[in-house]
């Protein structure tokens, strides 16, 4: 029983070792809002590590981070930003974007359509969990606050009224753009959607090796109790 015990704490500890392999670090870029930060109070009620920003990425080694989520809502993009972010993308980091000024070069499989400001907001099954479609979108003092897309060989996995997409997933749920701005849409519970998207997947195969040898340590321990009670 204590041979059992001991295999059993060492899986245990196997995988809390697998839990923080996983442990990931995210930095977030909002250069500014006016209402309350939906986007902000997600991240900070996750698990990710956080660092936080209002300027450009100069400063920063985005290889550092595992996710960055990037809300450009007031200002022009910095130079160099989207050059960094698609270098970040093609090296499998993931991002969530927003940008008013709708600017062509960010890697995200959308593109915008030029209508602008619309206030309603259905969701795909991607994101709708815990959410009642459809979602306002409204203006808390801004010029632009919805920017509507297309999908450039992403999925959509939200729409305006207008019929416009609203959210666009690319690259295999690695990047999410999002029409609108942090503070427009009232539910925390989407950006957290968002994230989870990000950690929903299996486990690495790092992390599986580590489970798969802390069972057969569980397996062979409980063998060997088995053949010294046959012999005795």
């Amino acid at each position: 029983m204590k041979k059992i015990l001991l295999a059993g704490a060492a899986l245990a500890a196997t995988v809390a070792m697998a839990s923080a392999a996983d442990a990931s670090s995210l930095l977030y870029r909002n250069d500014k809002t006016l209402g309350a930060d939906y986007l902000g109070a997600a991240i900070a009620a996750s698990t990710y590590t956080v660092t936080s920003t209002a300027s450009s990425l100069s400063g920063f080694t985005l290889g550092d981070y595992d996710v960055v989520v990037y809300a450009n809502q007031n200002s022009s993009i910095p130079s160099g930003d989207l050059a960094a972010l698609d270098a970040f993308i093609a090296a499998g980091g993931k991002v969530i974007y927003n940008d008013w000024t709708r600017s062509s070069g960010f890697d995200g499989q959308a593109t915008y359509t030029g209508n602008n400001n619309q206030t309603s907001l259905s969701l795909t099954s991607l994101f709708s969990s815990g959410i009642a479609s459809p979602l306002s979108v409204t203006n808390t003092g801004w010029g632009i606050f919805s920017m509507g897309l297309a999908s450039a060989g992403g999925t959509v996995a939200g729409s305006f009224g207008n019929g416009d997409a609203a959210i666009v997933v690319g690259h295999g749920g690695k990047t999410i753009v999002n029409g609108f701005l942090s503070d427009t849409v009232a539910s925390q519970q989407l950006y957290a959607n968002e994230l989870a998207s990000f950690t929903a997947g299996v486990p690495e195969p790092a992390t599986w090796a580590m489970m798969i040898a802390g069972f057969g340590l569980v397996g062979a321990t409980l063998r060997d109790g088995r053949r010294k009670r046959v012999a005795a």
